[in-house]
């Protein structure tokens, strides 16, 4: 009998005695200098869905829903910058699992042929404990939760927090 091709191989190894290739991790041994560019790694798609989601930023969502009058760009910056401050104090923004995405997705990068970008999210990951409360990847990740909210509260969906909450 001839074995098959190596495809049938891979997903049938215990048949045939074959055990898969083990992980490969992909490095960069590069360490860029100064503070991260993060502007091509803040608007990759595969960053869409990485956005804050918790009890204070539902609040401060229906805050600033309710002072739109008085919302400019400043202040919304302002509000950013203090919902991190407080989202690290309290513990709830988890910097070894974001840390942990970075990783992840800079080896992604990699493999797709995006060394430009998984330069970035090394330079995202290794810069994240340094000042957390100023890191741009954070603040966005704050700003795109805090937008994503006031949009669902202005549509008049309910947000739940917790995600079962509300029936």
């Amino acid at each position: 009998a001839r074995p098959l091709p190596f495809a049938y191989r891979y997903l049938n190894w215990a048949l045939w005695q074959w055990t898969p290739p083990a992980h490969h991790t992909v490095s960069l041994d590069v360490t860029p200098a100064g503070k991260p560019d993060l502007s091509g790694l803040l608007g990759y798609p595969a960053l869409a869905g990485w956005y804050l989601d918790s009890p204070r930023v539902a609040e401060l969502a229906d805050q600033l829903l309710g002072e739109t009058d008085r919302l400019t760009p400043q202040r919304l910056d302002w509000v950013v910058t203090q919902l991190v401050t407080s989202e690290l104090a309290a513990g709830t923004l988890d910097l070894e699992a974001v840390k942990g995405g970075l990783a992840a997705l800079q080896e992604w990068l990699l493999l797709a042929g995006r060394r430009d970008l998984a330069l970035q999210a090394q330079s995202a990951a290794r810069s994240l404990t340094d000042t957390p409360e100023k890191h741009p990847l954070l603040l966005h990740m704050a700003n795109l939760g805090l937008r994503i909210a006031m949009i669902t509260l202005a549509r008049g969906l309910q947000l739940g927090w917790p995600p079962h909450a509300g029936g």
